[in-house]
């Protein structure tokens, strides 16, 4: 009768050690699937096509930016820096508008390459939601 007693007592023991891990894995699944809906995803109404075209758009257009920046900015001003007041003065507005259409130029590549990253980030969330058991099985055990 003692085999009978011991043996039960694994069993208890053994069916305690699982209600606490899917206790546990039931608490970590709903904290990361809570985390997940923090995360800001400004392209998620987007449907995968729409968001396929937007990606090929917004990368022309960043590599049209960034090229016309970089020419922009190897186009150096060279002023001898003698001359008149009224010639050093208008040199001082060419390079200084020069400057500034630079610097615009710059501001579109990086607002280009800010919604180009949002939405790769958004395609390489979608395509980790398409595989459900790995996605199911990273909110159960991860613990980021």
């Amino acid at each position: 009768m003692g085999r009978a007693t011991e043996g039960s007592r694994r069993v208890r023991r053994l069916a305690l050690l699982l209600v606490v891990l899917a206790g546990a894995g039931a608490w970590n699944y709903q904290r990361n699937l809570a985390e997940e809906a923090r995360v800001p995803r400004p392209f998620r109404g987007y449907a995968d096509a729409d968001l396929e075209a937007m990606a090929v758009a917004y990368g022309r257009e960043l590599e049209q930016y960034e090229k016309r920046w970089e020419e922009a900015s190897a186009r150096r001003s060279s002023s001898s820096g003698h001359g008149h007041l009224d010639d050093r003065a208008r040199e001082f507005d060419r390079v200084y508008e020069h400057g500034r259409a630079v610097r615009a130029l710059k501001e579109a590549a990086t607002d280009r390459r800010v919604a180009w990253d949002q939405i790769q980030e958004e395609q390489r969330l979608r395509a980790r939601e398409r595989d459900l058991v790995r996605l199911h099985l990273s909110r159960l055990t991860s613990l980021d």
